[in-house]
């Protein structure tokens, strides 16, 4: 299954911060990595200005949802 449906998900099952990212990868990085795609391609939203830690909050963006 490709990492970003793991992805969708994972955010669908209520997962919300880096650390539910980080915690449902299976050690090879892809979800993570597919988290930081989507957060460059902005169909992920975070606060970029506040120091990065697992507790830090995603949000799905409105104008291309990941969860659509």
């Amino acid at each position: 299954m490709p990492a970003k449906a793991i992805l969708q998900g994972v955010l669908a099952d209520g997962g919300r911060s880096v650390g539910d990212v980080i915690a449902a990868d299976d050690d090879r990085g892809f979800l993570t990595s597919a988290m930081w795609h989507l957060v460059w391609s902005g169909e992920i939203e975070m606060d970029l200005n506040v120091p990065w830690d697992q507790a830090l909050a995603t949000g799905v963006g409105q104008h291309n949802a990941v969860l659509s």
